[in-house]
């Protein structure tokens, strides 16, 4: 009796594929140095007003009050509150993350609110008043803080994040330079325009780098995922069944980590 065996397909009908699917996972291992340099400039921004803030709120504090230790709780309020803060707005963050905006929202929306209370602090003639504005601006700068500092997730693989965070963290470092060239060549002359600069520059850069690091998520893995039919899953959570989809979807269910070394920003790409 004759075995026949089946058909093979031929190398040459293989071969282009892995040379298409080659390239593509070359590129997605690699690190975008544009989307970590926006990125990196929406923390230096905000960094740049915490710094400021640190250095010359104090002196403020002291036309009213004269106790160093006074003054060493009131700017330690601001501590206190991104305890409790910037926990809840992290789990906000991850819930925006999988729409087409991602992070983004809370960071600018943030950036705009805390930049009111932190220009009006030397026009407080009052202690109730600047007590007011420095409440005002520590609840509304950690709303958006630790989420600024996430956003690197959203646009660097795994495998390269911890090289993208040593070269925001060394951006970061020079923010004192920042504060500190502020100090010496305005405050002397104006203090209500030296507590206006570093807010207007925060929400310059931070609009900057929204529209940049949108514009620097590549979508080419996204392109090299395969749809894969829908298929009924039940939650472990709470028992109901759901449908999941790996192919062409919205979000970074597209891309979604660590089946893909792309990014959920990528993923927001495939619904465009």
């Amino acid at each position: 009796m004759l075995h026949t065996e089946p058909p093979q397909p031929p190398a040459s009908a293989a071969a282009p594929a892995a040379l298409v699917a080659a390239p593509a996972a070359e590129r997605s291992e690699r690190m975008s140095g544009s989307a970590v340099l926006w990125v990196a400039l929406a923390i230096f921004a905000q960094e740049s007003v915490w710094n400021f803030y640190d250095a010359q709120v104090p002196a403020q504090l002291s036309h009213f009050v004269s106790s160093a230790t006074v003054i060493g709780l009131i700017m330690g309020l601001d501590t206190g509150l991104g305890v409790i803060i910037q926990p809840w707005m992290g789990l906000i963050s991850d819930r925006l993350a999988l729409r087409r905006t991602g992070r983004w929202p809370i960071v600018v929306a943030g950036a705009c609110v805390a930049a009111v209370p932190f220009a009006l602090i030397p026009w407080a003639t009052s202690l109730p008043m600047l007590m007011f504005y420095i409440f005002a601006f520590g609840l509304t700068a950690n709303s958006f803080k630790g989420v600024t500092e996430t956003l690197v997730s959203d646009y660097v693989a795994p495998q390269q994040r911890g090289k993208a965070q040593g070269f925001i963290k060394a951006g970061v470092s020079l923010t004192i330079i920042v504060s500190a060239l502020i100090s010496l060549m305005v405050v002397d002359h104006s203090l209500k325009a030296a507590f206006a600069i570093p807010p207007i520059l925060m929400i310059v850069m931070v609009a900057l780098s929204y529209r940049a690091s949108w514009a620097a998520a590549t979508p080419q893995p996204c392109a090299a995922r395969t749809p894969t039919p829908t298929r009924l899953t039940r939650s472990p959570l709470r028992g109901r069944s759901s449908r999941t989809s790996h192919g062409n979807r919205a979000g970074p269910g597209c891309c979604s980590w660590p089946a893909s070394s792309a990014s959920p920003a990528c993923g927001r790409r495939c619904a465009r």
